[in-house]
C-alpha cells in the first residue's frame, strides 16, 4: 500500500509527500480525508477509471496496458 505525509498545509493547498522517495506534489485541501492536517500518514488506494482511461485515448472499451 503507497503512504502519503501531509508535510504542510497552506490555505487551500496541502503539500504531500508520496511513497518512500518522498515525492512532493500539492493536493486541493478538499480532497484529503476531513481529518487529515499537518503530519497526517495517509495510505493511498489507486484504482483504474476505465471509463476516463477510454476516453483518454480516445476510443471507448479499449483496454491497453
Amino acid at each position: 500500500m503507497l503512504r502519503a505525509y501531509v508535510e504542510s498545509v497552506h490555505g487551500e493547498s496541502a503539500r504531500v509527500l508520496i511513497g518512500d522517495e518522498a515525492v512532493a506534489v500539492s493536493i486541493p485541501v478538499h480532497q484529503l480525508p476531513p481529518a487529515a492536517k499537518e503530519g497526517t500518514v495517509l495510505r493511498l488506494n489507486m484504482t483504474i477509471d476505465q471509463a476516463a482511461t477510454a476516453r483518454m485515448r480516445g476510443r471507448a472499451g479499449e483496454s491497453r496496458p
